[in-house]
């Protein structure tokens, strides 16, 4: 009888341990959204992200846990100066609308704010980077995108029928945002840059976010913009053909 009594109250001790928010998660919505919560501490959270390719970043948000509800409140979120109200009040959102409820038997983070709603599930441990090949198409444009290192890239695409090819283009990766962005596209011998001028569009408004959950690159100019997933194999096309 002792021994069973142990046993449970051990079995609760190990359950009640396992019932709090850790570690990193991660959620999208609607490919325009990208979002990474981190626990620090069950008093504070960083947030990271983009929004419609746009980094985001708050390293430290003051954060409350109710463990019997499970419900997390940003203490500051109201406060004029904190970060994630900052960015809520810049789209137009009400910062005291946001609502998190972090659920532990399937342990994801609920997000609610205004009629949006967004689930955050454990990321990827360790979190994917870009690999291979991803393609993708819209109106006049077949866009394709070889990620050769975190720093290089191989580009070919066609774009109301002008061809670009560019076998190494400089890059930088940021793995806390997906943030892609190219170095040189500024320099006069750039080919991306220069691409980009022949077609009149402003090397200033391209962004290019990597979404390591669902895998895929989100690519916009400011007025258009697509979602290049991996590109179909070899195999997979000759047998479709």
């Amino acid at each position: 009888m002792q021994f069973s009594l142990i046993c449970v109250l051990m079995s609760c001790l190990v359950g009640f341990a396992l019932s709090d928010p850790a570690g990193s998660y991660c959620g999208t919505y609607l490919d325009s959204v990208s979002v990474k919560a981190t626990v620090i501490t069950l008093e504070e959270a960083s947030v990271t992200g983009s929004v419609f390719g746009s980094a985001v970043s708050c390293p430290s948000e003051a954060a409350v846990y109710d463990k019997s509800s499970g419900k997390i409140t940003l203490t500051d979120i109201t406060a004029p100066a904190d970060c994630v109200g900052k960015l809520l009040t810049s789209y137009g959102i009400d910062p005291s609308s946001l609502s998190l409820q972090y659920v532990s038997t399937t342990n994801v983070i609920n997000v609610a704010v205004t009629g949006i709603t967004l689930t955050l599930s454990h990321c990827p441990f360790p979190l994917s980077t870009p690999k291979g090949s991803y393609c993708g198409a819209y109106s006049g444009a077949v866009i394709e995108a070889t990620v050769l290192t975190l720093s290089s890239v191989k580009l070919n695409a066609t774009i109301d029928g002008y061809a670009i090819g560019c076998n190494s283009e400089a890059t930088k990766f940021d793995e806390s945002s997906g943030v892609i962005t190219f170095p040189d596209i500024n320099q006069p011998t750039d080919c991306l840059g220069s691409a980009l001028q022949s077609l009149g569009i402003s090397a200033s408004g391209l962004s290019v976010v990597y979404n390591a959950v669902a895998d895929t690159i989100h690519v916009s100019d400011g007025a258009v913009s697509v979602v290049l997933s991996h590109c179909p194999s070899l195999q997979k096309v000759l047998r479709k053909n």
